[in-house]
């Protein structure tokens, strides 16, 4: 159809299925549909019913987990040109080292100009939103992985554990070790 991903048409899909999303040729965003909770929410019900307890007589909700953005739906839906560009580019790069000032370049824009535009179009600023997208992926790297904390802050792009813990404290009011152990202990 000519469309391009995610400038032209966003595309969310569901279950995270990684041999689906494998071959795609834009990393796809999805819903994590919380298998996880289901299980636990059947083996309830299973162990109830074993019990001699009535089945439920509605249907169990299960709220997904979250959705997983990936460059699918990498984009910014504003009026201003210079704002979309810029905020598509950090979603692209805010694992690198990235400074206001190559945003505002690639933008087409005055470094000044683009900071306006941000807090007026999208009530953000640049750091913000670097930051914003650091921690979120550090976030779902704790829950996902067992790697060490410096290394999850190298791939971030935050540096450091030290530089993490902070972020994290601002972000979450929790150390990224009382996440990682909060998340574990959901069903």
């Amino acid at each position: 159809m000519g469309l391009r991903i995610p400038t032209d048409v966003a595309i969310l899909g569901c279950d995270d299925n990684r041999l689906a999303l494998s071959v795609s040729p834009v990393s796809m965003s999805s819903v994590d549909t919380n298998l996880r909770g289901v299980g636990y929410a059947a083996a309830s019900i299973l162990a109830g019913l074993i019990q001699g307890k009535e089945k439920p007589s509605r249907p169990i909700r299960i709220p997904s987990r979250r959705v997983l953005a990936r460059e699918s739906t990498a984009t910014y839906a504003g009026s201003h040109q210079g704002v979309s560009e810029a905020l598509r580019f950090v979603r692209q790069h805010f694992r690198e080292p990235l400074q206001a000032s190559r945003v505002a370049k690639h933008a087409r824009m005055s470094l000044r100009g683009l900071q306006s535009a941000l807090r007026q179009e999208a009530q953000l600023t640049l750091n913000d939103e670097i930051a914003r997208l650091r921690v979120t992926a550090a976030s779902e790297m704790l829950e996902e992985t067992d790697l060490k904390l410096d290394s999850i802050a190298a791939d971030v792009g935050l540096r450091d554990a030290k530089n993490l813990c902070r972020v994290f404290r601002q972000r979450y009011g929790m150390t990224p070790q009382q996440w990682r152990a909060r998340k574990q202990d959901e069903p």
